[in-house]
């Protein structure tokens, strides 16, 4: 049931792409047009059209096609193709491809893959507390492995959960054009406490009315989602804390 409600999540966020007007970049355009094919349950139109799309090497477009692959909407669900188009999207420039993937290799249904999952959080510039830095800063993945081992292996599953967790809500709020198609702008301060998986928020903007309410909802959300997605492993204090702000903005500098 878990993994049910977290999967039709990602096909609102899906559908939702279908509102973003103001789309800038030809990348950006193919993906809107691609999401109102989604929308629209044409999932015919939809594939065909992220083909051509994907023939023009659009990152936007790439990281669009990981999505439908993990989520297994319209495409058969597949980690090693998500895998491949998140890498692409990284490699085109957006930071969401690299948290995709952490969020991805932390998600039980993968593995998980801790040492991928730390791995492509410190790609991201996660900033996940002590988790994060004291990460490895080794660029060669075998040495970045090689260099986890000297953690304990509890220390290591925990900090793969709290990137894991992070990652996911991070991108989810960051998601090309969420702003935009979700009419929210602003910075949401998030108090996490994950050994009772309990979140604070705080809005750190002055966006009012309408386009802050769906800017919580969205944070709301967003924590249920993990919730569902990822299992706590045991022996976490409950006394640790960490804090982390989700951005949703108009502003591709924001995402890119």
């Amino acid at each position: 049931m878990k993994k049910t409600a977290y999967r039709w999540g990602w096909v609102v966020a899906l559908a939702m792409l279908a509102g973003a007007a103001q789309a800038r970049t030809d990348g950006e355009k193919t993906v809107v047009g691609i999401g109102e094919l989604l929308r629209a349950n044409d999932c015919a139109g939809a594939v065909k059209a992220l083909n051509t799309g994907l023939q023009t090497g659009y990152p936007e477009v790439a990281l669009l096609a990981g999505t439908m692959f993990e989520a297994g909407f319209c495409v058969n669900k597949n980690w090693d193709k998500a895998m491949g188009f998140y890498t692409q999207a990284h490699e085109g420039g957006i930071r969401e491809g690299a948290l995709r993937l952490a969020a991805g290799f932390a998600d039980p249904a993968n593995g998980p893959d801790a040492a991928a999952a730390l791995w492509w959080a410190r790609r991201a510039r996660l900033d996940a507390g002590t988790c994060t830095s004291r990460l490895p800063e080794a660029d060669d993945p075998d040495r970045f492995v090689e260099a986890l081992r000297a953690w304990p292996a509890q220390e290591v599953k925990f900090c793969a959960y709290v990137a894991g967790v992070m990652s996911f809500m991070t991108a989810d709020a960051r998601y090309p054009m969420s702003g935009i198609s979700r009419e929210a702008m602003g910075r949401v301060e998030v108090a996490w406490t994950p050994g009772r998986h309990h979140f604070k928020t705080q809005g750190l903007s002055e966006t009012t009315g309408p386009a802050q309410e769906n800017m919580f909802a969205a944070v709301n959300r967003s924590i249920s989602l993990a919730g569902a997605r990822y299992q706590m492993p045991p022996g976490v204090s409950p006394t640790w804390h960490i804090a982390f702000d989700l951005v949703f903005d108009i502003d591709r500098k924001r995402w890119w």
